[in-house]
């Protein structure tokens, strides 16, 4: 008796096996001759890349453009701050000088000149 059972049950789960197979071979080929989930997939990514592009753009361009205006700002400063100082040396060398002539000369030292 179990001998028949256990046959009637071999039976059972090797019905249940196939049956199985052909509804997995029944979604596939259901499946593949449908591309539209598959160019959905692709539209949803581009339009997904393409926002993110944007919204990228909107926030970052305001931080840039301040980036760059303050650097700008930096460098004009520091150009002005090198030409005055430029502007300056020469005149601190030229004033030191031009007070030991007008002393030389107030005080009457010529000798140098003349020997």
């Amino acid at each position: 008796m179990q001998n028949g059972n256990c046959r009637v049950n071999m039976v059972e789960v090797k019905n249940n096996i196939m049956k199985n197979k052909d509804l997995t071979r029944n979604k596939k080929r259901d499946n593949s001759g449908d591309r539209t989930p598959l160019l959905r997939r692709f539209l949803f990514t581009a339009i997904a890349f393409l926002a993110m592009v944007i919204l990228s753009y909107v926030f970052v361009r305001d931080m840039v453009r301040k980036n760059l205006v303050r650097n700008a700002e930096n460098v004009f400063s520091l150009a002005q701050i090198q030409v005055e100082n430029d502007l300056i040396n020469p005149k601190m060398y030229l004033t030191g000088f031009s007070r030991t002539i007008r002393a030389s000369v107030m005080s009457g030292v010529d000798k140098a000149i003349s020997a």
